[in-house]
């Protein structure tokens, strides 16, 4: 008998006996028994339940990496092989580039949630229309979309036109509407105009309001709270200085009520951090009041998180950046102790295997530092660690933007106590990533873009951004004394008619600024 007629029924051996072990839940033994037959000759059927007893294994494991690879590749193999099959397993691709974007390291994220999109993409051209694919798909495109800021608004087109295809909003089941209150938050994000993040803020508030009536288990409505808070606090940063207040009040109306029903520990931390932010815009007696509210909730949380495993360490992050905050309402004596503590905080925090924040753990110790800086003693020093965490921090997609404006605060400062060409011609770089990560830019990255400028003795730019960053919103007397050194060296450099047009223009909102009270 010759080789191929031998090999056939070896071949149906193999695929029937892995079948039987599947079949008796024993995916493990099935795949070992699958893997030495997997060549060129094997069928779609074959590579497909290779890919399906993979899938499962990568899904009760706790390091599903590889496990999760080897079913996206078994799953390709099976389209290749047999095409009319691609509706249903390209689906399965996608799945498996999800499960690696959670497990893996965080700088590699975005490669999984982009091969999960595209194979979701072609799952969706071939007729993979079911209400949870679809729904898979929103969440794939959503969430590259958070970590793919340039790409952005051609992911949330997208994605607007998968969430066109569930059900109304009115009828719709509690995930579907989660997913369009996130699409609508994210999509303010890259919205320019006050009214239109407004509109999107109130769309976003039906959608969440919706999915939160629809949620019974408590831990899921904790965990919905949780992000709703967070995406009202977003939102609250895009705000002007005029419209803060009512923003707030806005929030605690929406809120309040359904804070106090929380069980678990996750929407309080996500309070904690709003009435944290918001004390920044206040001054004297009514920030402190504020992060009296902040301080009492973090003794409450201390005092109950050990009864909740991981709630520790995420109330010890909290408290760290309470207390960077307070700080700035502290005697020049007790500041630098305050932020000395929020430091050690940190560093407990810094590479400990059961808290994943680690991002947020560089960007908070590039903060202290930099505050720390600021006080004085041993600037140099804290100014260089500054740095240092926020370089760290700047490789990951969710701090790059403070990370850069860490780093190039850091920079600025080190230049002005010791100038060094090659130190400004890496301002002059973070700068342009700065500029090119933050868009549209905020008042305080317009406020370091002016403090840039300054420092590589480009007067015109550091007036004219100085001038943007004022009529954003920025504080008035940080951003004072540098613009009034911008405007005058620029009145003294003036040359042509149209470079004095646009000097005069910034001179005239400089006037206002220093004016107004």
């Amino acid at each position: 008998m010759d080789a191929p007629a031998a090999d056939a029924p070896s071949l149906e051996a193999v695929f029937a006996q892995a079948r039987r072990l599947a079949a008796q839940g024993r995916q493990a033994d099935a795949l070992a028994v699958l893997r030495p037959a997997l060549d060129e000759h094997a069928p779609a059927t074959a590579w497909a339940m290779a890919g399906w007893c993979a899938w499962t294994l990568a899904e009760q494991s706790a390091s599903p990496l590889a496990l999760a690879d080897e079913a996206a590749v078994a799953f390709a193999r099976a389209v290749a092989l047999d095409p009319t099959r691609e509706g249903t397993l390209s689906r399965m691709v996608g799945r498996c580039h999800l499960l690696q974007a959670d497990a893996d390291e965080a700088a590699r994220r975005g490669t999984h949630l982009a091969a999960a999109t595209s194979a979701y993409e072609r799952g969706y051209a071939k007729g993979m229309t079911s209400e949870s694919a679809l729904l898979e798909y929103a969440q794939a495109l959503y969430e590259l979309a958070v970590e793919d800021t340039a790409a952005r608004p051609a992911l949330l087109a997208r994605l607007d036109a998968v969430l066109a295809q569930g059900p109304d909003p009115a009828q719709a089941p509690s995930p579907w509407n989660r997913q369009r209150a996130r699409a609508a938050w994210l999509r303010a994000t890259v919205t320019p105009t006050a009214a239109e993040r407004h509109r999107l803020d109130q769309q976003a508030a039906m959608h969440a309001e919706r999915a939160h009536a629809a949620l019974e288990e408590p831990e899921v409505r904790d965990a919905w709270l949780a992000e709703r808070i967070e995406a009202g606090r977003r939102h609250l940063a895009t705000l002007s200085p005029a419209a803060r207040s009512d923003g707030y009040r806005g929030l605690v109306q929406r809120l309040g009520a359904r804070l106090e029903e929380a069980r678990g520990t996750a929407p309080w931390l996500a309070w904690v951090h709003v009435l944290a932010d918001t004390s920044q815009w206040l001054q004297g007696p009514a920030a402190r009041q504020r992060l009296g509210e902040a301080d009492a909730i973090l003794a409450r949380l201390e005092a109950r998180a050990p009864d909740a495993e991981g709630d520790p360490l995420a109330v010890t992050f909290a408290r760290a950046y309470y207390q960077r905050l307070r700080a700035m309402h502290e005697p020049a004596g007790a500041r630098r102790q305050v932020l000395a503590n929020a430091a050690e905080l940190l560093a407990r925090l810094r590479d400990h295997p059961q808290f994943p924040a680690q991002a947020g753990v560089m960007m908070e110790q590039a903060e202290v530092a930099l505050a720390l800086a600021g006080e004085g003693r041993d600037a140099q020093r804290h100014f260089e660690h500054a740095a240092q965490h926020a370089s760290a921090a700047a490789d990951l997609p969710q701090t790059r933007v403070p990370a850069f404006s860490v780093l190039l605060a850091s920079l600025v400062g080190l230049q002005q106590l010791q100038p060094a060409s090659e130190r400004a011609r890496q301002i002059a770089l973070v700068a342009q990533w700065l500029a090119q990560a933050d868009t549209p830019p905020s008042a305080s990255t317009l406020r370091l873009l002016a403090a840039a400028a300054l420092s590589r003795q480009d007067m015109a730019e550091a007036a004219r951004l100085s001038a943007a960053a004022w009529e954003a919103g920025a504080e008035r007397d940080v951003l004072l004394p540098g613009w009034r050194q911008a405007d005058a060296a620029w009145a003294n450099q003036l040359a042509e008619t149209s470079e004095r047009s646009a000097w005069e223009r910034q001179h005239r909102l400089l006037r206002l600024a220093t004016s107004s009270r």
